[in-house]
């Protein structure tokens, strides 16, 4: 599910797309799926694109929101987690600092999944 997540952010043009592996962490969940929208509207096409893609193989999101300005929009899949955000808003969360020892999976890594 993250490589094919991965794949419909990035055809659709999503920058910085980071995965972090969070098995070792103590939240219930297999992995953050991170990418960058460059405006509000592209951020909206990330999300429908992501949404939409999933759910024409049978995978429905047990939650999912985009704030009222389409600066940032998460996808819950309960195993893997969803954030889209523009620039602004991502370098504030910083969630790749604030959840630092969880490995990067990027390149060649992702076939580790």
């Amino acid at each position: 599910m993250v490589e094919q997540i991965v794949k419909i952010l990035d055809d659709k043009k999503g920058t910085d797309i980071v995965v972090l592996d969070m098995r070792k962490s103590n939240l219930p969940l297999d992995y953050f799926v991170i990418a960058t929208g460059r405006s509000s509207v592209h951020l909206n096409s990330l999300y429908e694109a992501v949404m939409n893609e999933m759910a024409d193989v049978g995978v429905k999101p047990l939650h999912h929101i985009v704030d009222s300005t389409a600066t940032w929009g998460v996808i819950d899949y309960f195993d893997v987690v969803v954030h889209i955000f523009q620039e602004q808003e991502r370098k504030f969360y910083d969630l790749e600092d604030l959840w630092f020892d969880n490995q990067r999976l990027e390149g060649e890594k992702l076939n580790d999944i």
